[in-house]
Parts: C-alpha cells; structure tokens; sequence
C-alpha cells in the first residue's frame, strides 16, 4: 500500500473551511427543493420530526421524477448494455490467425471472441442489476436535477450509496479535478466497536464521522481516512488509484472555476417559483368565490330565519330584492392571472420533457411528429449527456470491472487489451440520428425518383444503417463473395431447370420410336 498523504488539519476543521465556500450553493438548492421535491434538501437546522413546506404546485416534482426515469432509461437502459466491450484489433487477428492455423477456420474464431465478450458484457449486466444501481442512480438523478450536485460511493460489497450536497464538501482543481472530498456522516454510537465508544457517555446520540479523500502529491492517487470526534479511527486509511477511487462526484452542469455544479431547477427557478405564487394565489381566490353568503336587507319583509329554516321547494313570504349574494368582481383579472400561469406551465413541460409538452394540440398527431420533438428536446441536454458520460457512466464501469477482477468473474487482461465504448446518451442520439436521416433520404428519393432504387447499394447501406444503429453485422450480412456464388447457383439451377422439359421430349420420342419398332 502507498504511503498515506494526511490533511494539514483534522477533517472537522477543513470540513468547516470548505463549509463557507458550499454555502451559496446550498442555498439555491433549498430554494429549487422547496418548489420540486422538498426532502431532498430540507431547510438548515430541519430535523426528521419537523415538517416540511409543501408546494402549491406539483408540476415541479412531476418533471424532476419524470426526467430522472428519463435519464435512467437513457443511460442504463434495462433491456441492453449501456457499453460495448471490444478487443482491439491486433489482438482479434492474433487469435483467429492461431484459430486457422490449428483449425483451418479463423472465421469460426471470430464469431466465437464475439459470443465471449456478448457473455462478459451480461455479466457486468447482471452485476449492476443484481446489486440494485438503478435504485441509487434514480435518487442520484433526482439530485442532481434539482440541486445539481450529488456524491456515491461504491461499497465493498458492491452497492451503491448516495449522498447529498449537505453531507459532503470538496475542491476541484481549474479543470474540475477532484483534488479533497470531506464526507459528514451521523452514526450510532451502538454501531461503532467498542474501543470506538470509548467516552460517549449518550449512546441515542449520533456522533460525527468524517471520511477525507485527498488527492496524492504525485496525482495519480488518493488517500482516505476517517475521523470520529478528531480521532483518527484505525483500520480506515487507503490508497486508491485514479481508476478504482470508489467515490463519484457528480455534477448536474460544469462551471469553470466553481468546485460544484448547477441543478437544471435553478435555470428555471424564476418560473417555478412564479407558478408556486400564481398557484397559491389561484386556490385562495378561487376558495374565497367558492364560499356563499347571503345579504339580507334588514329594513325588508323578508325574515333571516323563515329563510334559513325554510324546507326546499316551500313558500314563503319575502322580497327577492331584500336578499343577494356576496360576489368577487375579479374575473377578469383571474383570467389573466390563470393565462399567466398556463404559459409558465408550458414552459416548464417543455423544459422537463414531460410528454404533454411533446405533443401538439390537434386532433390527430402523427408518430413522426412526436418523435422529432422528443427527439428535438433531448438534444437540449446534449451537454447533461457529455458530462454524466464521463463521470458517471465511465467512472461506474471502471469500478464495477475491478471489482469484477478481483472476485474472478472477469478476465484479467491489460488494459490495452480492451476499448470500453459508451453506447447511451450522446453516442446513442448521434447513432439514431444518422439512422433517421439514412431512411429519411432512402424514402425522400424513392419518392421524388420512382426509379432512386436502381442507383443504391443494397449491401452498402444495410452496413450503414447496422453501424448507424449500433449493430455489427460481422457474419450478418452476406460477403460480396457470397452473393456471386448464390447468384452462379442459381444460374445453374435455372439452367438446369430449362433444361429439363427438352430432355423429358427426347426421352418421350425416342420410348415412342422403340415402341413403333
């Protein structure tokens, strides 16, 4: 194990240095909780107990939930990898040379490496799906959305554990390097080891645990540690390469110079908090219009009681003008206040990708249109993509296979041995894009040339729509090779085929002439 790099100071202390520097951020994210999911980051000093401020509107919580589900299925599709696992060249064509020569069959070879990496690629399937990542990333998805920032760690049993903005504090280099990462636990003095609990007097009360990750001198490493009550605890220092560091921290959005994220809630706040106030305005007013009172004139012939305690469908004697109700003269300005919040709601649909924004208010839309502009919303969070790409989907890969490795279940060959290729987000939208716009061109020319089909490839684009849509079509389609040797079959076939009534005459005529003879 390397050598241990210490904080300067205990973690408690650099923890309350990096506390100021986190607290504007904490701040915007209360104020983005408060108008979408308000537990996720509860108002300083909140304890489990307290209650917590409901919004007036749920159209906020609606589109954080909605584009989180959104985010999962787009980067870790449950259905299929969200990577591709591939050996490099080189290396593919050493073992199918060693296959035909031992063989005679270095194709066989091929589609066998191919099956081989299908299988591993299932495995590391099956570890995520069997240690429940998707459960975490969800509730990491939601934080990042709404306070733009969220921190995970990789247990030792292979889990997955999230944290929120206020229980952890951390530096970041010009380049978003993570270079200190300080994590606030609270923890029961019955869970610790006894040696742990020495000198707690109250064992109800959790106590402060400070894990410190720091970036190592030579930077290629880090150190950890953990402290309870600014005493080190044994056991808990280690060294981690870059690689297998098992802490992510994750930012909704990069902003250069700044050691934390910003959450999409917080470009939209203005508008979510606008509509909270419409809304709270809304059902106030509208539950003032909705209560009745009756105004009788005092001076008339019409009694309060013989009114109050008249029988439905009776008779009584009164004036009708001695009697009106209590009405708001505001409609008119619940109209446009009612057209204000109506715009604002449509905004937000659209921000969130919540698919009534998707569609257009007609009587019939067709498939093609709410695809494009679904399709069309995605692209806004093309930069979301690139960011969760490398931090979280590359990252979570990296560690999940060294924890593979280590138990055994995964090969243990070098590293330049194998490319790990993302598949989701970014790489997936630029792939079925490419594949729209091939069909959109095929049919585009089929229509405007009834005769477009004579000038195309057949095996050419079918090789590029499978590369469009991700697919290899190594041994799927057919070699040019193939083709001539079925199209010589089939010639033949045809001759002989041709061939056969004019043989069939001559065997008639000539049984014909051995009979007449």
């Amino acid at each position: 194990m390397a050598n241990i790099e210490y904080f300067d100071k205990p973690l408690k202390s650099r923890w309350d240095e990096l506390d100021s520097d986190r607290k504007d951020f904490l701040d915007t994210a209360r104020d983005a909780a408060e108008v979408t999911l308000p537990y996720l980051m509860p108002p300083e000093g909140h304890s489990p107990g307290s209650e917590l401020t409901r919004p007036y509107q749920s159209l906020g919580a609606r589109g954080v939930n909605n584009l989180a589900s959104k985010l999962i299925l787009a980067l870790f599709p449950p259905q299929a990898p969200f990577f591709r696992l591939e050996l490099i060249d080189e290396l593919v064509q050493q073992m199918a040379s060693a296959a035909e020569q031992a063989t005679g069959n270095g194709a066989t070879a091929k589609d066998e490496i191919a099956k081989g990496i299908g299988r591993l690629e299932k495995r590391v399937m099956d570890e995520i799906d069997s240690k429940r990542h998707r459960v975490q990333l969800y509730e990491a998805f939601r934080n990042l959305i709404v306070t733009g920032n969220t921190a995970i760690r990789l247990n030792d049993d292979g889990s997955l554990k999230t944290f929120k903005l206020d229980a952890y504090a951390c530096k970041r280099d010009a380049e978003g390097n993570l270079l200190e990462l300080i994590v606030h636990e609270e923890v029961s003095p019955r869970t610790l080891d006894e040696d742990l609990r020495t000198g707690i007097t109250d064992l109800d009360k959790p106590v402060d645990l400070f894990t410190g990750i720091k970036l190592n001198e030579d930077g290629q490493s880090y150190s950890t540690y953990q402290e309870l009550n600014d005493n080190q605890v044994s056991d808990t220092e280690g060294t981690y390469k870059l690689d297998n560091m098992p802490w992510l921290v994750l930012r909704w959005s990069t902003i250069s110079g700044e050691d934390y994220g910003r959450g999409l809630v917080e470009d939209y706040l203005g508008d979510l908090q606008s509509l909270n106030g419409f809304s709270k305005m809304l059902l106030e007013a509208g539950a003032a219009a909705a209560r009745v009172l009756f105004l009788v004139n005092p001076n008339g012939p019409t009694k309060i009681k013989t009114l109050a305690e008249a029988p439905n469908m009776s008779y009584i004697k009164g004036n009708a003008d001695d009697v009106t109700t209590v009405q708001l003269d505001k409609l008119q300005d619940f109209q446009v206040a009612q057209t204000e919040k109506t715009e604002i709601e449509g905004r937000l649909k659209q921000a969130f990708l919540l698919n009534s924004a998707v569609r257009r208010d007609a009587e019939r839309v067709t498939a093609e249109e709410i695809r494009f502009v679904a399709g069309e919303l995605e692209e806004t969070l093309g930069g979301t993509y690139a960011v969760l790409s490398e931090e979280l989907q590359s990252r979570l890969l990296d560690l999940v296979l060294v924890g593979l490795k280590a138990s055994k279940a995964f090969p243990n060959l070098p590293d330049k041995a194998w490319r790990i290729k993302i598949v989701t987000g970014l790489e997936g939208l630029g792939r079925n894009h490419d594949a729209q716009k091939l069909l959109a061109f095929v049919q585009s020319a089929a229509s405007t040339l009834p005769e477009a089909g004579r000038y195309l490839n057949p095996t050419t684009f079918l090789q590029r729509l499978a590369t469009a849509q991700g697919i290899d079509s190594t041994g799927l389609l057919k070699t040019p090779q193939e083709l001539q040797a079925e199209q010589a079959a089939a010639q033949r076939q045809q001759m002989v085929t041709e061939a056969v009534p004019g043989v069939a005459q001559e065997a008639v005529k000539q049984m014909g002439a051995r009979n007449g003879a």
